[in-house]
């Protein structure tokens, strides 16, 4: 089980490092914002590039897939203040049959294997420092996304979207 995991992982960095349309299209959602419809104009990967080149964190790197869509993920080799390991990889996504431009976050690979590698040592060994280990890896997993989210919301606030009281 470990194997795969590192498999996943090693697979995920050469799917983001080669801006794998199929792998940021499709994923299990974690994150997404509706924003009102937004023309994806040429220049914008470069505003986006320029505006979030790092400033304490990695810089996010943008790459346009399509007329109606832009890939954006943290920089794999980047020497930074703050490091974590990402859990997600974004998607903007322009709709017009929806009027809306989207802003999604996709899980990685490699946590759902983690996810699954603790899960099964949880299962097969009863043990309470598998419960510890796995709410551990739950809480560190959650802060990082926690400063993902707070990142895509900027992204997203770069579109025009603005958080509203519900």
């Amino acid at each position: 089980m470990a194997l795969l995991l590192i498999v996943a992982l090693i697979s995920e960095m050469v799917l983001q490092a080669t801006w794998s349309p199929l792998y940021f299209r499709v994923g299990l959602p974690i994150f997404k914002l509706r924003l009102p419809l937004r023309r994806m104009e040429q220049s914008l990967v470069g505003r986006f590039s320029s505006r979030f080149g790092g400033r304490g964190f990695p810089p996010l790197l943008f790459h346009r897939l399509s007329e109606t869509e832009i890939a954006f993920r943290e920089s794999l080799i980047a020497f930074t203040i703050v490091r974590y390991t990402p859990v997600m990889r974004g998607l903007i996504l322009c709709r017009p049959e929806d009027r809306a431009t989207y802003v999604i976050g996709y899980v990685n690979w490699y946590v759902v294997g983690l996810f699954a590698l603790v899960l099964c040592d949880l299962i097969t060994t009863y043990g309470s420092i598998s419960l510890v280990l796995i709410v551990g890896v739950a809480v560190v997993i959650g802060m990082i996304y926690a400063v993902q989210a707070y990142r895509f919301r900027r992204v997203a606030a770069l579109l025009g979207w603005r958080k509203t009281a519900d």
